[in-house]
């Protein structure tokens, strides 16, 4: 999870430094929050469909032990 924070960082840091060069006049911190309303807003999909149980029964794998009982072992 380090390195996801790590890369987060440095590819927000490189964006801001273009940003910069292009004439861009936020500071980092106002820069950030403005990236993150934007990505938030580009990507957020609301799931209007809500997830429906299904009316057959779980297959047996799912409701079955995962491993057999040895017996006479003590």
């Amino acid at each position: 999870m380090k390195i996801f924070w790590h890369f987060l960082s440095v590819t927000t840091l490189n964006s801001y430094h273009i940003y910069k060069k292009s004439g861009g006049k936020l500071k980092r911190l106002n820069f950030l929050i403005e990236l993150g309303e934007k990505l938030v807003e580009k990507y957020n999909q609301s799931n209007s469909r809500q997830k429906r149980r299904s009316k057959t029964p779980l297959p047996t794998r799912y409701s079955e032990r995962h491993f057999p009982s040895v017996s006479g072992m003590s």
